[in-house]
């Protein structure tokens, strides 16, 4: 042979090298590849190649130049070159099926060979579920492949009736689809709910439209009011109580009974649930501060004491009499306040003993022993002494007087004579009812002026 071609047969666009022999690779040459369009002046090309866009049976010469293209000096050679076409397959576009699916797939090419991602070697097949299907077909030698997605529409499911509690958000999404419709006029994929009510949604996907529906219901939060902030009186007691029966509590004491009795103060809380549904609510006890009057007080070195019963703001009322705060007393006797704070009324005892000044010494520095009957004797006073001694000195330290009875007094003379107008110096010591045994010693300094 002139030349070879290879490959000299195949599927479309085929392309086809041909190389001469070499005795006429020495020669100026072109080639006749039997297309219609081919170009035939490829001269002096030892190899030469050319793809066949057509399926058909194509003549391909080559012709020496110089040579007849017949009679006994030709020197020509023709192969035949076959163009096999492509079997083309279409499944069509990818689907939706608004129902169930049942739709038969048909790969055309009537005498190809078939595979399909199922494993089927026909020509068609049906199928009846939502997925990915491709094929292959085998034509003389030459393939072709296509694809399909088939997907089967499911309406929009928005969820079960379902029961929230007040200020709780429902969210709904309208599923997958090209386009949403709410009952409320939403068109967007999700809305939200929080009020009772009945709603749907139309989904549109392609040709399908489907329709679900839910009903929310929105439950009120149980109203839960333990009372106002309260004041709790001395030894007593108060309820609170959540209402709401038939719910369930939670105190913050650990109860979890409608009510419970305080008789603390502090800050008392409860979470009552009623359909699953909370509400709260917390009050603030406080205590009364109570009178706070002693038990007993006494006027020992005092001429009178204050009694405050304190909680200031309040209404009072004394056994005296008296509706002030405080009183001042300078008697013994039994004191008994009743106060009023606007919330309780509260009483206290307190029980005054000894008298006005008892155990307190009182002692002039000045007398005047002139026979004028007046102011004549150096006393020294004093309620609840019982036990008493008194010493007067001079200037040189000689003791001129002294007495153990406190109602004696010193009438100024020294051995029966007037002492003279000068300054002398007194040592007392003493015991009193309020001293408890424990005696005084007071010293100081007396004057005597005519």
């Amino acid at each position: 042979a002139a030349f070879t071609g290879t490959p000299i047969s195949g599927c479309v666009p085929l392309t086809v090298n041909f190389t001469p022999n070499s005795s006429n690779a020495q020669n100026n040459y072109h080639w006749d590849f039997g297309d219609p369009n081919a170009t035939n002046d490829t001269s002096n090309v030892i190899n030469s190649s050319y793809t066949y866009t057509l399926a058909g049976t194509y003549t391909v010469t080559l012709i020496v130049d110089g040579a007849a293209t017949c009679g006994p000096n030709a020197d020509t050679s023709t192969i035949v070159v076959t163009v096999n076409p492509l079997p083309v397959i279409s499944l069509g576009n990818d689907t939706v099926v608004c129902d169930l699916i049942n739709i038969t797939l048909d790969a055309g090419n009537v005498g190809a060979s078939y595979i399909w991602s199922t494993g089927a070697v026909t020509q068609t097949i049906t199928v009846n579920a939502a997925g990915t299907y491709w094929v292959d077909a085998n034509l003389n030698g030459c393939h072709d492949t296509d694809t399909i997605v088939v997907q089967q529409f499911l309406p929009p499911q928005i969820g079960n009736d379902t029961l929230v509690c007040e200020g709780q958000i429902v969210p709904l999404n309208g599923g997958i689809g090209q386009s949403w419709l709410w009952s409320t006029g939403a068109v967007t994929q999700n809305i939200s709910v929080n009020t009772s009510g009945s709603y749907w949604v139309e989904t549109t996907n392609g040709p399908c439209v489907k329709r679900d529906t839910i009903v929310v219901t929105v439950q009120q939060l149980p109203v839960v009011d333990v009372g106002p902030d309260s004041v709790l009186c001395p030894n007593s007691s108060y309820t609170l109580d959540a209402g709401n029966p038939g719910a369930t509590y939670l105190w913050s004491t650990g109860d979890v009974t409608q009510s419970i009795v305080v008789n603390t103060a502090g800050t008392f809380s409860v979470v009552v649930t009623q359909n699953g549904c909370p509400g709260a609510d917390t009050v603030l006890i406080q205590t009364t501060s109570p009178v706070g009057l002693q038990d007993e007080a006494s006027l020992c070195d005092v001429l009178d004491i204050e009694l405050d019963a304190g909680n200031p703001g309040s209404t009072y009322l004394w056994n005296t009499g008296a509706t002030t705060q405080a009183i001042v007393v300078n008697a013994a006797g039994e004191y008994y306040v009743q106060v009023n704070n606007g919330f309780c009324t509260i009483h206290d005892t307190i029980e005054v003993t000894g008298s006005p000044g008892e155990g307190a010494l009182f002692v002039p520095n000045t007398f005047t022993p002139n026979s004028n009957d007046l102011n004549e004797r150096f006393f020294a006073k004093g309620e609840g002494v019982v036990d008493f001694q008194m010493r007067i000195f001079d200037r040189w330290g000689n003791l001129i007087f002294e007495t153990n009875n406190i109602n004696e007094g010193w009438d100024g003379k020294v051995k029966d004579q007037v002492s003279q107008i000068d300054t002398y110096v007194y040592v007392i010591n003493y015991t009193t009812l309020c001293s408890e045994n424990k005696q005084i010693q007071k010293l100081g300094h007396v004057n005597i002026i005519r």
